[in-house]
């Protein structure tokens, strides 16, 4: 097993994080990266938490409350209700794969400019078109399976819990069903989870430094870790102290601002900006990290110029030009 470090790096990351952002500070490159991490992070933060205390308790007040209207709406205007319940689904799926496919592009944008040390919008955005379409199609697949893979733990748990639905009465089936189905349900979500974190943190990375697709990445990942699996257990805790840490520096920095952080953070760009040194410390925090396992995995060494030559240590070659045809009288 490699000699894996887990805090220097995030003391390098943290460091380089202050070398991007503040020397010098440039508001113009801050927003542009915030643009960029606001774009890697789409769709990660959901809508705002429902309430349910404005829905009947279960208890009865005056006899109970009567669905029979209800249930009579619904069943005259049944196709009108069920047409209206396709259209939003199809709207909901429709703005949710655009919004996947802005995040997948948006991803190498920001790690690009982190990397870089630059504040490019366009130029990442069209360069990286071929990696961040295979790494929206690779979790849009994965996205899938996953989701037949959950419908079917549940379906599961419903079968062993038959008998006692039938009975309407909470039995030893239902027991069985809820002592089988629930650790399922950890576990699954647990090592999804553990997936969508690794992809994150260490394959896109891999892509972005070989140009290759999603899969390949992968491969490349299994093939840079061999044998150092168990090494990311305990990067998953610092990640997670430090992601703990940053949580409360942010609920703390909202109360100390009478609440005004709160509804600045509200707002999707300025959310992101606000929030960049985290986001560009834990982005710089997985590569420093990755770059221990070889020179395959380094996306911080100092790529060559673009428009130049690799060297080779030889001297330049001129080709001599062609002879000029001489005048004839």
């Amino acid at each position: 097993m490699a000699n894996i470090s887990y805090f220097p790096p995030f003391e390098r990351a943290f460091a380089g994080m202050k070398q991007r952002l503040f020397r010098p500070f440039n508001l113009g490159k801050w927003f542009a990266i915030g643009f960029t991490a606001w774009l890697a992070m789409l769709g990660e933060n959901g809508g705002g938490g429902s309430s349910f205390s404005s829905f009947p308790d279960g208890k009865s007040h005056s006899g109970g409350p009567d669905f029979s209207a209800a249930g009579h709406f619904i069943r005259e205007h049944l196709a009108i209700i069920i047409s209206i319940a396709v259209v939003v689904f199809i709207i909901v799926f429709v703005l949710s794969v655009v919004l996947a496919w802005l995040r997948a592009r948006g991803v190498f944008m920001f790690l690009d400019n982190i990397i870089l040390d630059r504040a490019q919008v366009s130029e990442p955005w069209h360069e990286y078109r071929r990696e961040g379409n295979s790494l929206f199609w690779w979790s849009f697949v994965f996205g899938w399976i996953t989701f037949f893979i959950f419908l079917a733990i549940l379906a599961l748990g419903l079968a062993i819990a038959l008998p006692a639905i039938r009975h309407h009465h909470f039995d030893f089936h239902a027991g069985i069903a809820l002592a089988v189905t629930l650790p399922l349900v950890i576990l699954f979500l647990l090592v999804v989870s553990v997936i969508y974190l690794l992809l994150e943190d260490f394959v896109v990375p891999i892509m972005w430094k070989h140009r290759v697709t999603a899969t390949e990445s992968w491969r490349i990942w299994r093939r840079l870790t061999a044998g150092n699996g168990l090494c990311f257990v305990p990067y998953f805790l610092v990640r997670f102290l430090f992601s703990t840490i940053a949580g409360v520096l942010t609920l703390v920095t909202g109360i100390c601002t009478c609440c005004c952080a709160f509804f600045l953070l509200a707002v999707p760009v300025v959310n992101a900006a606000l929030l960049l040194p985290i986001s560009a410390t834990f982005r710089l925090y997985s590569l420093e990290f990755l770059r221990q396992f070889g020179s395959d995995g380094d996306c911080l060494a100092t790529p060559a110029p673009p428009d130049l030559p690799p060297s080779t240590g030889a001297p330049l070659v001129v080709p001599p030009l062609p002879a000029m045809p001489q005048a004839t009288v």
